[in-house]
């Protein structure tokens, strides 16, 4: 009896001792520790399995070699720029021909690029279900059924496939390979896991990347149907995107995979960014990628340092907004020097959850100067992020699970032109939202406020 208790307290210690230490549990560290100590062993080894077993392992091969090729190329493009550097993140290469899609733009897009493509047909989604699933597998079938080169990689939670095979989890009458992304069943439930939570599509040399899943909720005039905003793009940059891809399908699949597109060289002139910009020309961009496995791609750390990097405005526009305290702050300084700090974000999402955690993370931005207002009507699932003549847009969330435990895949635009066009949907957006003012909140309300910030994590 002693010896047990004796090892239950060595034990929850020294998971206590690891939990502490960790840079991922910033947000779930106290309900982690709740389980370690008021649940004998148990809490503990549910810790140790989920968590401390995620370490790093090769599997970054296909960005490594791709980032060491350009790591001395001369990129200057400011203050921005020269930060994303810092955390091994690639230089910009050239950007051309974009469509900004929205909302129901998108599954036509992307039907379009897949039976215009001759050589390869690589997707990646979160969601895969629905009318939407079986006009995107019907597309896939013919790409194949033509000699196109196929790949679908499915996030197993977010597509309802945890159990389902990972190697056939559409079944094997699929005729081009299909892999669903997660080690283990068990292990996709638990709200530690990590989730494929990128939304890809490469036919060709044309690539597609943005807060899209491949569902029928993408249409507006479904029911359910949620506003999303992605961009179509083709250029050299491309091969970025196309490295994440090969990244995830080897690490999921242990099979590495062929590049298709050229690399292209990084941009090099100094000047760039002092030249007008000319219609057609290509713009400098470059693929944000967030890796919960590696502290060199740490995408809440380079989000912090630009907004702290802006000299004239960091525009937010998510369907979840609940950054860390560092984070936070650092919106709050940008604002009391004077910036035009902004966040929109849906009154109701997805997660009462997130709802509930939303009203602790407001009143802190809007006492501390930053505008806040959100967006009524059909739930607005835009994933974008402004910072001067810097724009982002992808699949991250500024919540816990997206900056830290998903995979996650951002096109970052350095172009005033291109920023332009994104910044006026934002205005418009934001114009048709409601301002919000910061209200007392009762101890009771504050405390399940407190509490569903800590497992906002689930979502």
């Amino acid at each position: 009896m002693i010896t047990g208790f004796v090892l239950y307290l060595i034990f929850s210690l020294l998971a206590s001792l690891t939990l502490l230490s960790s840079p991922y549990l910033r947000i779930t560290s106290l309900g982690w520790l709740i389980a370690i100590w008021t649940l004998p062993y148990l809490g503990a080894f549910a810790f140790i399995f989920t968590v401390v077993r995620a370490k790093k392992k090769p599997h970054d091969e296909a960005m490594c070699r791709l980032l060491e090729r350009h790591r001395e190329d001369t990129c200057h493009h400011g203050v921005v720029e020269h930060v994303g550097m810092a955390y091994d993140f690639l230089p910009y290469f050239p950007m051309c021909d974009y469509h900004v899609l929205r909302d129901d733009a998108f599954v036509p897009a992307v039907i379009a690029a897949i039976e215009a493509a001759q050589k390869r047909v690589w997707v990646c989604t979160y969601i895969f279900s629905g009318e939407v699933k079986a006009q995107v597998l019907a597309a896939l079938n013919d790409a194949h059924a033509r000699g196109v080169e196929v790949r679908l990689l499915l996030d197993r939670a977010g597509s309802g496939l945890v159990f389902r095979s990972r190697t056939h989890p559409l079944g094997k009458d699929i005729p081009f390979p299909v892999s669903g992304f997660h080690r283990a069943p068990w292990r996709s439930v638990v709200f530690v896991e990590k989730r494929l939570h990128s939304k890809i599509v490469l036919a060709d040399g044309n690539a597609i990347v943005g807060a899209h899943n491949l569902r029928d909720e993408v249409n507006i005039a479904h029911a359910e149907g949620v506003h999303n905003i992605s961009v179509a793009f083709n250029g050299g940059v491309v091969s970025q995107l196309e490295a994440v891809f090969m990244d995830m399908w080897q690490l999921n699949t242990g099979t590495p995979l062929q590049a298709l597109c050229s690399e292209n060289t990084a941009w090099q002139d100094e000047h760039v960014h002092d030249t007008p910009e000319s219609d057609g020309s290509p713009f400098p961009a470059r693929v944000i990628y967030s890796d919960p496995l590696s502290l060199n791609h740490n995408y809440c750390d380079y989000l912090s340092d630009i907004f702290c990097a802006a000299k004239v405005r960091v525009c937010v526009w998510m369907p979840y907004v609940v950054p860390s305290f560092a984070m936070r702050r650092t919106l709050i300084a940008a604002a009391k020097r004077g910036l035009d700090i902004r966040v929109l974000f849906p009154k109701k999402s997805d997660s009462f959850v997130v709802d509930n955690a939303h009203a602790l993370v407001m009143n802190e931005l809007i006492d501390g100067g930053v505008a806040c207002s959100h967006s009524e009507g059909r739930f607005d699932h835009s994933k974008i992020i402004i910072i001067d003549d810097v724009c982002i847009i992808g699949s991250t969330n500024l919540d816990y699970r997206s900056l830290y435990r998903n995979y996650e895949a951002n096109l970052e635009v350095s172009s005033p032109q291109f920023t332009r066009d994104v910044f006026q949907l934002f205005n418009d957006a934001f114009d048709r939202a409601t301002p919000l003012e910061c209200c007392e909140v009762g101890r009771i309300a504050t405390i399940r406020n407190q509490f569903t910030s800590l497992i906002a994590a689930l979502y």
